[in-house]
């Protein structure tokens, strides 16, 4: 399964739906965040999705998943 596949599927079991758009945007989301909580804020501010267990979860994993490479040392 691709990683935009996951994005997809949690989507869907988080909301009900998916839809590309969506997935695209929180992609973006991550890889622009510079931490967890930014990335965390980020949605929660904008009421993209309501601050639950299973959200804070998928947000977390977003963010390990598509957010800035850590520098090596």
């Amino acid at each position: 399964m691709s990683n935009t596949n996951w994005v997809s599927d949690q989507l869907h079991s988080i909301l009900g739906l998916s839809d590309a758009t969506t997935q695209q945007y929180l992609i973006s989301l991550a890889r622009d965040s510079k931490s967890i909580a930014n990335l965390q804020a980020r949605i929660y501010d904008d009421g993209l999705l309501d601050q639950t267990s299973q959200v804070s979860e998928f947000i977390t994993k977003l963010y390990c998943e598509f957010g800035p490479a850590q520098p090596t040392p």
